[in-house]
């Protein structure tokens, strides 16, 4: 690990709202890029290896994401020691790499946990999917694009890296729509939320609750970046 200059860090984000956290009105941090994957497991696959083909040396999957652990709550942070994929199959993040991140996270508002994630091609929607995931996996969050990500990292041998934010909880079932509510280039497609709220009015409530933690946590994520010197600085 080298805090003294950035390496080429390639981040692959779920949703605008991720990928604006990083790329501000200053731009991006130097030696960082970062791609959309629209909440798509494929497409999260194909932006990493895009990434890796413009030059990046490193790959870190950064959002927010469900909670499959009862005890996380929106807002907290879930730093990964692996991710396992909807095959089961394993990938570790750099050791050395999360234990610097760790390191800098300590003294914000969020808590800090540190497990698995797990990969997920589909939305959970439910809280009995939720509950059958965690008790089937042990995973402590749940994303759709994390395994993709570090399934690329894997495959041409450099670090990975994954930061996830809690907005959903697993006692909070989501809204139906939510599965048609993000374009491919990560924005919500409002008109198709609309829609579905108009069809569907008792989903508001969901939809408003979902909404109020999602901004939760994507405000902690952006208080982790900002304090997390590590997070963007892979050595190598």
């Amino acid at each position: 690990m080298s805090g003294n200059r950035p390496s080429s860090v390639g981040v692959v984000t779920g949703l605008a709202a991720e990928s604006r956290l990083i790329a501000d009105d200053r731009g991006l941090p130097e030696g960082v890029r970062v791609y959309c994957a629209g909440a798509d497991s494929t497409r999260a696959g194909e932006r990493a290896e895009l990434l890796l083909a413009e030059g990046a040396t490193a790959l870190i999957s950064f959002g927010i994401a469900g909670a499959l652990d009862p005890a996380l709550a929106s807002g907290d942070l879930v730093l990964a020691h692996s991710v396992r994929a909807p095959e089961g199959q394993h990938y570790a993040v750099d050791e050395t790499w999360r234990v610097a991140v760790a390191g800098s996270l300590p003294g914000q508002a969020a808590t800090v946990r540190q497990g698995v994630i797990l990969g997920s091609t589909e939305t959970l929607l439910t809280t009995d999917q939720k509950a059958a995931a965690f008790g089937a996996s042990g995973c402590l969050a749940v994303d759709m694009e994390s395994h993709a990500v570090a399934a690329v990292a894997a495959r041409h041998g450099v670090p990975f890296l994954a930061l996830r934010a809690i907005a959903d909880t697993a006692d909070t079932p989501l809204p139906a729509f939510v599965t048609d509510a993000v374009k491919a280039n990560g924005e919500t497609a409002v008109l198709r939320a609309l829609g579905a709220l108009a069809a569907q009015p008792w989903q508001l409530p969901a939809a408003l609750r979902l909404s109020r933690r999602s901004t939760l946590a994507l405000a902690r994520l952006g208080e982790a970046m900002r304090k997390s010197e590590a997070l963007f600085r892979r050595g190598g």
